[in-house]
Formats: C-alpha cells, sequence, structure tokens
C-alpha cells in the first residue's frame, strides 16, 4: 500500500484538508492505516530472529496521531509490554486501564515541566488507547 496521502479518499478529511506541516509528515514517512481504527502507523522493524511460536523476537513501528484527517488508536491491549515514544509534533494522550481497574492518563511530548513523557511502557495486558490533545495538530510517536 502506498503513503495514506495517495490512498484515502477526501471523506476521511472531513471537508477539510490537512495542514502543510501535517502532510509533510504523511508524505515523508509513508503512513498507512491500520484496518479497524485507522491509525496511522508505518513498520521500521522487525527482528530477523524468531521465537519458538515463528514470531519475531522484537518489532518496531511509528505512527502519527492527526487531527485531520482523524487519527486515534481504540482501546486495545497486547500480549507483550510496549514502549511508546514521542518523536515530535504536538503531546498526546495514552489512556491506560490496569488490571485492578486503575484508569491512568499519561501525557506524551517534549515538555517535562508540563508533566509530558519522552517515553513510557505500557505492560502486558493493560488496556490501552491513545489520542492527540485538543487543538494539536499532529503528533509523530
Amino acid at each position: 500500500m502506498g503513503a495514506v496521502v495517495d490512498v484515502l479518499d477526501l471523506s476521511h478529511f472531513d471537508g477539510q484538508a490537512p495542514h502543510a506541516d501535517t502532510m509533510a509528515v504523511l508524505r515523508q514517512y509513508s503512513f498507512e492505516r491500520l484496518p479497524v481504527e485507522g491509525t496511522l502507523y508505518r513498520s521500521t522493524w522487525r527482528s530477523t530472529d524468531v521465537l519458538a511460536n515463528g514470531g519475531p523476537v522484537g518489532t518496531a513501528m511509528m505512527g502519527c496521531y492527526t487531527d485531520s484527517p482523524r487519527s486515534v488508536s481504540l482501546f486495545h491491549r497486547l500480549a507483550h509490554d510496549e514502549v511508546w515514544h514521542a518523536y515530535g509534533g504536538d503531546p498526546f494522550v495514552l489512556h491506560l486501564l490496569h488490571a485492578n481497574g486503575r484508569h491512568e492518563t499519561v501525557h506524551m511530548g517534549h515538555d517535562h515541566r508540563a508533566g509530558q513523557h519522552a517515553q513510557a511502557v505500557v505492560p502486558a495486558g493493560t488496556w490501552q488507547a491513545g489520542e492527540l490533545v485538543p487543538g494539536g495538530r499532529y503528533a509523530l510517536f
């Protein structure tokens, strides 16, 4: 599949074209959309070492939350820990629902004085979702 700007139809833009810096990021990284939730992502590395079940020992990806086209991560959980990084753009929020019922909000970004984190770990089995902060244009993670 090609870059997301090449494969999205205009209905995904809610009648509004993405901002120029958002378009530049989308073009540079050739993001695709995850089938169910529409999160913009790009697989960047896959280990050649394999586990007993045939899966890779490790993988890496980049993602992008955008205001237009709207890109979010819906609640899901993984069987392994996941490390999140804030690479650029605007801050974003991770919502975590822990096994004990506790809700945790992790603010991701580069302003440590505002309580933002450049990196966070989501433990295996934790329900997680993510979104761009209100008023933001894009967040590269």
